[in-house]
């Protein structure tokens, strides 16, 4: 990793522009020696349109979801930068207070064997799914009642401008550009 960084800050200073996608991103590039006046930033964003789409009942039809219950949605790979153990630690207790709430997890990757195995350790797997890489990510945050993202590093999350764009309260974590957002 040390020698590709010094490589990407090489090409950096031979490179006519640097784009990022949050101030956050611009400031870690810069410290760590990346040109600031050839780096700038330029906010990701979302269709609206899209998010707005569908209301709440009839997203969760089309999903097979129980209108009468409250659903926290993520929508990350299982990757150990989107600390989706915190999350789940965080849900049980939150599925012991309330009885109406699931936790939907949209995404895949290599921890989740051992997130299916946490959940069962929980005591939580009647009330937690995993719904699997989607192409419909519009209709699962459209079904939701709140998003919530527990990364420990983001540059500028996507998911969380979709979930915003969807018009949910957001819960994340205050790192990289999801403060910006």
């Amino acid at each position: 990793a040390h020698i590709e960084s010094r490589l990407a800050r090489a090409l950096a200073h031979r490179a006519d522009l640097i784009i990022c996608n949050s101030e956050a991103g611009r400031a870690f590039h810069v410290a760590r020696g990346y040109p600031a006046a050839r780096t700038v930033v330029i906010p990701n964003g979302v269709d609206l349109p899209r998010y707005a789409a569908l209301d709440r009942l009839s997203a969760r039809r089309l999903l097979g979801l129980d209108p009468s219950r409250r659903y926290v949605t993520t929508v990350a790979r299982f990757h150990p930068v989107k600390d989706h153990r915190t999350l789940l630690e965080a849900f049980a207790v939150v599925a012991e207070a309330r009885a109406d709430v699931d936790l939907l997890l949209v995404g895949d990757g290599p921890l989740r064997p051992e997130l299916e195995r946490l959940v069962a350790e929980l005591r939580i797997a009647d009330r937690v799914r995993f719904m699997g890489v989607r192409d419909d990510v519009e209709k699962v945050l459209r079904a939701s009642d709140v998003f919530a993202l527990t990364s420990l590093s983001e540059a500028a999350s996507i998911t969380l401008l979709e979930a915003m764009a969807s018009e949910l309260p957001v819960v994340v974590t205050g790192v990289g550009g999801n403060p910006e957002i």
